[in-house]
Protein backbone atom coordinates (compact mmCIF):
# COMPACT_ATOMS: atom_id res chain seq x y z
CA UNK A 1 0.00 0.00 0.00
CA UNK A 2 2.91 2.52 0.49
CA UNK A 3 3.30 2.47 -3.18
CA UNK A 4 -0.28 3.71 -4.11
CA UNK A 5 -1.18 7.34 -4.38
CA UNK A 6 -2.57 9.16 -1.59
CA UNK A 7 -5.63 10.22 -3.76
CA UNK A 8 -6.70 6.66 -3.47
CA UNK A 9 -6.41 6.13 -0.27
CA UNK A 10 -6.67 9.82 1.13
CA UNK A 11 -6.25 8.08 5.13
CA UNK A 12 -3.06 6.22 3.78
CA UNK A 13 -0.82 8.86 5.60
CA UNK A 14 3.19 8.15 5.19
CA UNK A 15 3.53 5.27 7.54
CA UNK A 16 0.86 3.74 4.82
CA UNK A 17 -0.78 0.24 6.21
CA UNK A 18 1.40 -1.96 8.25
CA UNK A 19 -1.07 -4.79 9.78
CA UNK A 20 -0.49 -8.01 11.10
CA UNK A 21 -1.33 -10.61 13.52
CA UNK A 22 -0.48 -12.76 16.57
CA UNK A 23 -1.99 -15.73 17.65
CA UNK A 24 -1.41 -15.43 21.99
CA UNK A 25 -2.30 -18.58 23.09
CA UNK A 26 -3.37 -16.80 26.34
CA UNK A 27 -2.26 -13.59 27.02
CA UNK A 28 -1.25 -11.49 30.46
CA UNK A 29 -4.06 -12.69 32.74
CA UNK A 30 -3.15 -16.52 32.43
CA UNK A 31 -2.95 -18.07 36.20
CA UNK A 32 -0.66 -20.53 35.73
CA UNK A 33 1.58 -18.47 33.40
CA UNK A 34 5.62 -17.28 34.88
CA UNK A 35 6.28 -12.91 35.66
CA UNK A 36 8.76 -13.74 32.92
CA UNK A 37 6.27 -15.13 30.21
CA UNK A 38 3.95 -12.07 30.85
CA UNK A 39 6.91 -9.84 30.51
CA UNK A 40 7.53 -11.15 27.58
CA UNK A 41 4.13 -10.99 25.58
CA UNK A 42 3.94 -7.68 27.34
CA UNK A 43 6.94 -6.50 25.75
CA UNK A 44 6.30 -8.58 22.26
CA UNK A 45 2.89 -6.28 22.34
CA UNK A 46 4.29 -3.18 22.66
CA UNK A 47 6.97 -3.44 20.27
CA UNK A 48 4.52 -4.40 17.61
CA UNK A 49 2.57 -1.61 18.46
CA UNK A 50 6.03 0.53 17.70
CA UNK A 51 6.15 -1.06 14.13
CA UNK A 52 3.14 -1.55 13.10
CA UNK A 53 -0.21 0.99 13.07
CA UNK A 54 -3.12 -2.08 13.14
CA UNK A 55 -2.22 -4.90 15.75
CA UNK A 56 -4.52 -8.27 15.46
CA UNK A 57 -4.28 -10.41 18.79
CA UNK A 58 -5.83 -13.34 18.46
CA UNK A 59 -6.55 -16.51 20.94
CA UNK A 60 -6.34 -13.95 23.75
CA UNK A 61 -8.91 -15.99 26.32
CA UNK A 62 -10.14 -14.33 29.00
CA UNK A 63 -12.64 -11.48 28.78
CA UNK A 64 -12.49 -7.35 28.71
CA UNK A 65 -11.98 -7.05 32.13
CA UNK A 66 -8.87 -9.46 31.83
CA UNK A 67 -7.30 -7.17 29.47
CA UNK A 68 -8.10 -3.65 30.65
CA UNK A 69 -4.38 -2.75 31.02
CA UNK A 70 -3.87 -2.78 27.51
CA UNK A 71 -5.70 0.66 28.10
CA UNK A 72 -3.11 1.58 30.84
CA UNK A 73 -0.31 1.20 28.06
CA UNK A 74 -2.08 2.43 25.31
CA UNK A 75 -4.16 4.89 26.29
CA UNK A 76 -4.82 6.68 22.98
CA UNK A 77 -5.25 3.50 21.14
CA UNK A 78 -7.99 2.57 19.94
CA UNK A 79 -9.14 -1.36 21.20
CA UNK A 80 -12.12 -3.20 20.25
CA UNK A 81 -12.05 -7.06 21.14
CA UNK A 82 -14.74 -9.83 21.14
CA UNK A 83 -14.02 -13.13 23.76
CA UNK A 84 -15.81 -16.03 23.58
CA UNK A 85 -18.20 -17.71 26.31
CA UNK A 86 -15.64 -20.22 27.21
CA UNK A 87 -12.56 -17.89 28.77
CA UNK A 88 -9.53 -20.51 27.61
CA UNK A 89 -10.86 -20.05 24.22
CA UNK A 90 -11.09 -17.86 21.38
CA UNK A 91 -10.53 -14.10 22.01
CA UNK A 92 -9.78 -11.37 19.55
CA UNK A 93 -8.17 -7.78 19.99
CA UNK A 94 -7.27 -5.52 17.83
CA UNK A 95 -5.18 -2.39 18.85
CA UNK A 96 -5.38 1.07 15.87
CA UNK A 97 -3.10 3.37 15.76
CA UNK A 98 -3.91 6.68 17.26
CA UNK A 99 -2.82 7.86 13.84
CA UNK A 100 -4.97 5.98 12.31
CA UNK A 101 -7.76 6.52 14.14
CA UNK A 102 -7.89 10.36 13.69
CA UNK A 103 -8.52 9.73 9.81
CA UNK A 104 -12.01 7.99 9.84
CA UNK A 105 -15.02 10.11 10.92
CA UNK A 106 -15.78 6.74 13.25
CA UNK A 107 -14.58 3.51 13.64
CA UNK A 108 -17.30 0.36 14.87
CA UNK A 109 -16.33 -2.84 15.43
CA UNK A 110 -19.18 -5.37 14.27
CA UNK A 111 -18.89 -9.09 15.76
CA UNK A 112 -19.15 -11.49 13.43
CA UNK A 113 -19.00 -14.23 15.87
CA UNK A 114 -18.35 -14.01 19.52
CA UNK A 115 -14.52 -14.73 20.22
CA UNK A 116 -13.54 -15.47 16.81
CA UNK A 117 -14.30 -12.82 14.26
CA UNK A 118 -14.70 -9.04 14.09
CA UNK A 119 -14.95 -6.42 11.57
CA UNK A 120 -14.11 -2.93 11.85
CA UNK A 121 -16.12 -0.88 9.98
CA UNK A 122 -13.72 2.54 9.49
CA UNK A 123 -16.23 5.04 7.74
CA UNK A 124 -14.70 7.75 5.14
CA UNK A 125 -15.96 10.45 3.48
CA UNK A 126 -14.55 9.26 0.39
CA UNK A 127 -12.75 6.06 0.67
CA UNK A 128 -13.28 3.37 3.85
CA UNK A 129 -11.56 0.62 5.34
CA UNK A 130 -12.84 -2.58 6.31
CA UNK A 131 -10.48 -4.74 8.35
CA UNK A 132 -11.61 -8.49 9.33
CA UNK A 133 -9.84 -10.32 12.18
CA UNK A 134 -10.67 -13.79 12.06
CA UNK A 135 -9.38 -16.64 14.52
CA UNK A 136 -11.00 -19.83 13.32
CA UNK A 137 -12.60 -22.36 15.45
CA UNK A 138 -10.56 -25.62 14.71
CA UNK A 139 -13.49 -27.81 15.66
CA UNK A 140 -15.19 -25.81 12.69
CA UNK A 141 -17.00 -28.39 10.31
CA UNK A 142 -17.60 -27.35 6.30
CA UNK A 143 -20.94 -25.62 6.91
CA UNK A 144 -19.77 -23.30 9.86
CA UNK A 145 -16.74 -22.55 7.94
CA UNK A 146 -18.85 -21.98 4.90
CA UNK A 147 -21.22 -19.96 6.82
CA UNK A 148 -18.50 -17.60 8.67
CA UNK A 149 -16.88 -16.92 5.11
CA UNK A 150 -20.20 -16.01 3.71
CA UNK A 151 -20.83 -13.81 6.82
CA UNK A 152 -17.61 -11.72 6.45
CA UNK A 153 -18.49 -11.99 2.17
CA UNK A 154 -21.08 -9.62 3.01
CA UNK A 155 -18.60 -7.05 4.47
CA UNK A 156 -16.52 -6.24 1.31
CA UNK A 157 -17.30 -2.78 0.15
CA UNK A 158 -17.76 -1.93 -3.58
CA UNK A 159 -13.94 -1.46 -5.02
CA UNK A 160 -14.38 2.37 -5.43
CA UNK A 161 -16.04 2.45 -2.10
CA UNK A 162 -13.18 1.19 0.38
CA UNK A 163 -10.61 -1.38 0.89
CA UNK A 164 -11.22 -4.69 2.80
CA UNK A 165 -8.54 -6.62 4.34
CA UNK A 166 -8.63 -9.88 5.92
CA UNK A 167 -6.40 -11.49 8.70
CA UNK A 168 -6.07 -13.80 10.78
CA UNK A 169 -5.89 -17.51 11.65
CA UNK A 170 -7.94 -19.81 9.67
CA UNK A 171 -6.33 -23.09 11.50
CA UNK A 172 -6.88 -25.06 8.14
CA UNK A 173 -5.13 -26.38 5.52
CA UNK A 174 -5.10 -25.90 2.23
CA UNK A 175 -4.45 -29.51 1.20
CA UNK A 176 -5.30 -32.59 3.22
CA UNK A 177 -1.99 -34.61 3.03
CA UNK A 178 -0.81 -32.34 5.88
CA UNK A 179 -2.67 -33.80 8.48
CA UNK A 180 -4.08 -37.82 9.22
CA UNK A 181 -7.09 -38.62 10.14
CA UNK A 182 -6.82 -41.73 12.51
CA UNK A 183 -10.28 -42.67 12.49
CA UNK A 184 -10.54 -42.44 8.67
CA UNK A 185 -6.89 -44.08 7.85
CA UNK A 186 -6.77 -40.70 5.12
CA UNK A 187 -4.45 -37.82 4.77
CA UNK A 188 -7.18 -35.61 3.58
CA UNK A 189 -10.74 -34.24 4.87
CA UNK A 190 -13.11 -31.54 2.78
CA UNK A 191 -13.30 -29.67 5.92
CA UNK A 192 -9.51 -29.43 5.28
CA UNK A 193 -10.02 -27.14 1.72
CA UNK A 194 -9.57 -23.81 2.77
CA UNK A 195 -8.69 -22.82 -0.90
CA UNK A 196 -11.98 -23.95 -2.13
CA UNK A 197 -14.06 -22.63 0.92
CA UNK A 198 -12.42 -19.19 0.13
CA UNK A 199 -13.26 -19.36 -3.81
CA UNK A 200 -16.70 -20.48 -2.86
CA UNK A 201 -17.29 -17.54 0.05
CA UNK A 202 -14.64 -14.57 -0.64
CA UNK A 203 -13.51 -15.10 -4.62
CA UNK A 204 -17.19 -15.03 -5.89
CA UNK A 205 -16.45 -11.19 -7.48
Amino acid sequence: LLALPHRVFPWLGPRGIRITSWNMNGFLHTVDASLSRLQMQRGRVLGLTRRFNIVVLLETHGNEGHHLSLRALLPFWGIYMTFHATPTAGGVLVLVHPDLLREFVSIQPHIIEQGRALVLDCTHPTFGLRVAAVHCDCRHRTVQRRRLWRSLDGWRPPPLQGLFLLIGDFNTIANGDSRFYPATGSFSHVADHLEDLLHEGISKH
